[in-house]
């Protein structure tokens, strides 16, 4: 049974739990936003993505499984529904304007 703060996990920390769970995916950056309505860490990342061809905004819900072992969800991007992530110069223009977004 885990005994980690599931909302003060490292960078490294989550990157080794996305190759735990089979992803191939190394995030870059990663900032806790919240504990969801189902009790899941949520966890605002960016990674590089084919798809887009540069960096993107993503999230990660870490919780812990029946066994109390932590567990991480993650939905990497795929043609089709880039319309519902931001692109990296999307993010980068929101953060010249300093939108309340990044």
């Amino acid at each position: 049974m885990s005994s980690e703060d599931l909302t003060s996990l490292s960078l490294e920390r989550l990157n080794e739990l996305m190759v735990e769970m089979g992803e191939s995916v190394t995030l870059l950056s990663s900032s806790f936003l919240e504990l969801n309505a189902s009790d899941e860490a949520q966890y605002e990342v960016t990674h590089f993505s084919p798809v887009t061809g540069g960096n993107v905004q993503n999230h990660v819900f870490v919780d812990l499984d029946l066994q109390g072992d932590i567990e991480l969800v993650f939905n990497d991007i795929e043609e089709g529904d880039m319309w519902l992530r931001r692109t990296e110069e999307e993010i980068a223009e929101e953060q010249a304007a300093g939108s309340p977004g990044q």
